[in-house]
């Protein structure tokens, strides 16, 4: 049995209090002043959002009783209570729909009970926009129904612009005298030698990459903050990322040694007014700390959307030049990692997902109806041999895909596969140019993995009790961590961790006995090769960068997502938070999530 540990000290919600008041001085004290680029100094102003609001009348008699779907709301009703939602799934914006009295959204199958306000097999709960009961439910419910978009500044000079793509979700833009990049990955593998970049990049990218005025970092998957590409540039290089309230990329990037970095609210605009230039921070419409980057200059307008979920909450501008956006689909660990589905389930819901990374662009673009499409962030491979599991199975979208898309709001598509550098005269295109300098080296994976091996093979039984000892994650679950060789058949550790609600985990390993089940609260099995295991718990990166990168084998009870675990060990317990083993930090507190 497991021996009962005592409570640490002070009533929950006191112990919340003081966490949630370190957390908001700690992020506080990440911002900084907006940033003073090739001798303009940008300043900050909030965000401004035009929005158009319709009363909706629904006659709750006429609806009847049960789950009905209206054009805009999900109703549900019996004699005792009624709970009204909006149709928006809280993943990733698509549109619930009832079928046979079930609720569920045709993207990637999230399935909504409208009785209890829970998503069925993802741990996210939606509140309703109404709810009423029996003692004083109305005949007729008046609700608004908003639609918004967010405001430009208005500027409108003619001028040039240039997009010159690099490689995955890096394009290097050049306005209005300043000249900056986006998430750049230039060479090597990310997330954890699971991902491997399609094709080489220009052999001059680092050059040019040192050459402007600031680097944009969406987020901190290292596909996009990329520490071995930017272990190349130059240190006094100044860093716009957002001001995400764990401070994930803020830290991650001081951890690689960058001393002027700019982080950016969600509800800021930072402009240069007699420049005609501004830049807004748009966060993803999700739990996750992830976003994307408006440009405004002169008349041309782009939104870098990355790999975003509902972006902004798809409060789109009324002016788009450029939309770039993720397009390949693949980009995850679900459903081939994961054991609880059959190989047909797993190659249903490879073709589900691909398809769902098609229609999500499709309503982005019917709403922003943006002059042109950039397809991006989605050219990587898994080319490791030991990967040849994932690389046959993970069938991913063609820029070719998004024709018929594109056509359909009069949108022309910037192929990058066919040209790489886009000039335009204000918001028009005027020439599209293939890339004409040399290619850099192809990575030699089997060294890469090599000295991976050399580095982080050893298992170090220790340190992994140690680290989550001092994870702070405090959700009841059950975990079983097996430590495996590449091909995950033979266990080389393993820990039992029960994590408990409000309390330190328990942590037994195989010489410990056998950890008794705890029925009653979620439970989760994960294999894991131990180089890549070790990798992340030494350098305290994102447990997401094992997933992502196909490095790990997941069986859950239920089988649902589990948000609050990943978020934790991908976004708080990360970088600083790991290596200095504070519970002080910012980064250590345990942060009370919404899921959207």
């Amino acid at each position: 049995m497991w021996p009962a540990l005592p409570r640490s000290g002070g009533s929950r919600s006191a112990r919340s209090r003081r966490r949630a008041a370190r957390t908001a001085a700690s992020a506080w004290s990440l911002r900084v002043r907006p940033m003073r680029i090739a001798g303009r100094q940008f300043v900050r102003r909030a965000a401004r959002f035009d929005t158009v609001e319709q009363t909706v009348s629904l006659d709750l008699a006429a609806l009847g009783m049960g789950v009905v779907q209206t054009e805009d709301f999900i109703v549900y009703r019996t004699g005792e209570e009624v709970r009204i939602y909006d149709r928006v799934c809280d993943h990733n914006g698509g549109r619930l729909i009832t079928n046979g009295g079930a609720v569920s959204c045709p993207l990637h199958g999230w399935r909504f009970d409208p009785r209890s306000g829970a998503y069925e097999n993802a741990a996210a709960r939606k509140k309703p926009v109404f709810q009423a009961f029996a003692d004083n439910m109305p005949a007729v419910v008046e609700l608004a129904r908003k639609s918004s978009r967010r405001g430009l500044q208005g500027y409108g000079e003619r001028r040039g612009t240039s997009l010159r793509f690099l490689n995955h979700a890096c394009v290097v833009v050049e306005t209005g005298g300043i000249r900056f990049a986006t998430d750049p990955w230039i060479f090597g593998p990310a997330f954890c030698n699971g991902w491997w970049l399609a094709w080489p990049s220009p052999q001059d990218s680092m050059q040019v990459l040192n050459n402007c005025d600031f680097i944009y970092i969406s987020h901190n998957h290292p596909d996009h903050l990329h520490p071995e590409t930017l272990s190349d540039v130059r240190r006094d290089m100044p860093i716009l990322t957002p001001d995400f309230a764990t401070g994930s990329t803020l830290r991650y990037l001081r951890d690689l040694g960058f001393g002027e970095i700019h982080s950016m609210g969600f509800d800021e605009v930072w402009a240069d007014e007699a420049g005609q230039i501004a830049l807004s921070c748009l966060k993803s419409g999700d739990f996750r700390d992830d976003s994307g980057l408006l440009l405004e200059s002169g008349e041309f307008t782009a939104l870098f959307g990355v790999d975003s979920n509902y972006i902004d909450f798809w409060r789109f501008p009324e002016r788009l030049t450029v939309l770039a956006n993720s397009f390949a689909g693949g980009a995850s660990g679900f459903p081939l990692c994961f054991e609880n589905y059959t190989e047909a389930e797993k190659r249903r819901i490879v073709t589900r997902n691909r398809n769902a990374v098609r229609a999500t662009n499709r309503m982005m673009l019917e709403i922003a109806r943006p002059d042109f499409f950039l397809p991006y962030a989605g050219f990587f491979k898994e080319r490791a041999e030991r990967d040849a599991f994932i690389a046959e199975r993970n069938n991913k979208n063609a820029i070719a895909d998004f024709a018929e898309n594109c056509a359909g709001v009069d949108c022309e598509i910037l192929d990058v596969t066919k040209a790489q550098i886009f000039r335009f005269d204000g918001d028009r295109l005027v020439s599209s140019l293939a890339d004409q300098a040399d290619s850099l080296p192809v990575d030699d994976i089997a060294q890469y993995l090599k000295d991976s091996l050399q580095s982080y093979g050893n298992v170090d039984e220790n340190l992994i009790r140690d680290y989550f000892l001092r994870s702070k994650f405090q959700r009841d679950l059950d975990f079983e961590l097996i430590v495996t060789t590449d091909d995950f058949s033979r266990p080389l550790a393993s820990f039992n961790i029960h994590f408990r609600e409000g309390d330190d985990p328990l942590i037994l390993t195989a010489g410990d006995g056998i950890a008794p089940r705890r029925h009653d609260v979620r439970y989760k099995q994960i294999r894991v090769r131990a180089a890549e295991l070790m990798k992340v718990i030494r350098q305290g990166l994102p447990w997401e960068d094992l997933s992502i990168g196909f490095q790990c084998r997941v069986y859950r009870e239920p089988n649902v997502y589990n948000a609050d675990f990943w978020y934790h060990f991908s976004n708080v317990y990360v970088n600083d938070a790991v290596k200095t083993r504070t519970q002080d930090c910012a980064g250590c507190a345990i942060l009370e999530q919404r899921v959207f």
